[in-house]
């Protein structure tokens, strides 16, 4: 079965007992360095699938250990074992769709790390992780808040295609957009965004959040509830076992869009 990035559950903080308290000499902090920023490339153009593992490794750019070496060189590993996989472009439709999910209280900063992921029909063509700016109180809250980012990257998306699609001779597609369907596990999280009713949990929120509210008003989204289980957006937030991660990535979760 195929091996995450990185462990799951590993625990890299260096007040750990497990981890020396001896830092990597210069030479080797350099070679960490490079390596996480070579990574980090690999991540943004064609690997989403090691977003979530780097996100780990970047926290100790400064103070790196030997075992954050050994959790770098561990992903070096999983590129090599699925070199042969890569993204794919196909479809006659073009169907914008995504998965959006976020974490809460699991951080040792606080902040709850957002993920979303956009296809059109198979083919995935936009990713993001990012630390939430606020740090907040409710997992709904953090759960609503990752919708209203994702739902900026759906607009962006819808406006790109409806420019670049007429001109290589795609007009159809464009006359006849569908809403484009966003996926999340957390029903309160789509009915706030249906109905941003101010209440004891929620009446604190920014405005600027309550923008998915006019994105589905305006029939421009359409969320629709997706069991945890079968968040392909998990990839992005969180270490999987080697079960999930690999059920993810048949989903079309990863930067690997052919699994063995």
């Amino acid at each position: 079965m195929l091996q995450p990035p990185i462990e799951p559950h590993i625990n890299l903080t260096p007040s750990s007992k497990h981890i020396s308290t001896a830092l990597l000499p210069p030479k080797k902090k350099s070679e960490y360095c490079k390596l996480v920023g070579l990574l980090m490339y690999l991540s943004v153009m064609i690997h989403p699938d090691l977003t979530s593992a780097l996100t780990v490794l970047a926290c100790y750019l400064k103070q790196a250990h030997t075992i954050h070496m050994e959790a770098g060189l561990h992903v070096l590993w999983y590129i090599k074992v699925t070199r042969e996989f890569h993204l794919t472009l196909e479809g006659k439709d073009f169907v914008l769709s995504g998965y959006s999910d976020a974490n809460w209280g699991i951080e040792l900063h606080g902040h709850s790390i957002l993920g979303f992921i956009f296809s059109t029909g198979t083919s995935v063509i936009s990713w993001s992780l990012k630390k939430q700016p606020i740090i907040t109180l409710y997992f709904t809250e953090s759960k609503y808040i990752m919708l209203s980012h994702a739902t900026k990257e759906e607009k962006w998306l819808q406006t790109l295609a409806h420019k670049i699609l007429p001109v290589v001779g795609f007009g159809f597609y464009v006359k006849n957009f569908n809403p484009t369907v966003l996926y999340c596990n957390n029903q309160r999280a789509i009915k706030l965004s249906t109905n941003p009713i101010f209440d004891a949990h929620t009446k604190h929120i920014d405005i600027h959040f309550h923008f998915i509210h006019q994105t589905i008003t305006s029939c421009d989204l359409q969320l629709i509830y997706c069991p945890t289980n079968t968040m392909v957006a998990d990839i992005m937030t969180k270490q999987l076992t080697c079960v999930k991660f690999t059920h993810q990535e048949d989903d079309g979760g990863s930067g690997s869009k052919q699994v063995n």
